[in-house]
């Protein structure tokens, strides 16, 4: 699978090659749904962009970066896509209906929380 680096909607930027890339997915409510990203230093992802693991639930929202010098890297760290929906509200009231396989389902959850059916 791929890690991809998302803009801000979502769309797809490129595929990052050869990442250094770590995501913790604990229980709801644990300190540990974060992730973070190495790369080299000449890769430059903005805060507020997205990084996805193929379809599956890692990656998550770039809310910090950290450039080392010495090392010639930047360090990317962010919540991950189950860290930014544990403390996020779902309508109820909503009506939505999904079909597909539970990966398929999954993805289509996380695009429609991240992008506008979640309030923080």
């Amino acid at each position: 699978m791929d890690l991809i680096w998302r803009g801000l909607n979502l769309v797809k930027m490129k595929v990052v090659l050869k990442p250094d890339f770590k995501c913790s997915t604990g229980f709801f409510g644990s300190s540990t749904n974060d992730f973070e990203l190495t790369l080299p230093i000449a890769e430059k992802i903005p805060i507020g962009d997205f990084i996805t693991y193929g379809s599956t639930e890692y990656g998550g929202c770039v809310r910090e970066r950290i450039t080392s010098t010495e090392d010639k890297t930047i360090k990317y760290i962010g919540k991950s896509f189950r860290g930014q929906l544990e403390n996020s509200i779902i309508n109820p009231f909503s009506v939505l209906t999904l079909s597909g396989t539970i990966d398929d389902i999954v993805e289509q959850i996380i695009n429609l929380s991240v992008v506008d059916y979640v309030v923080d």
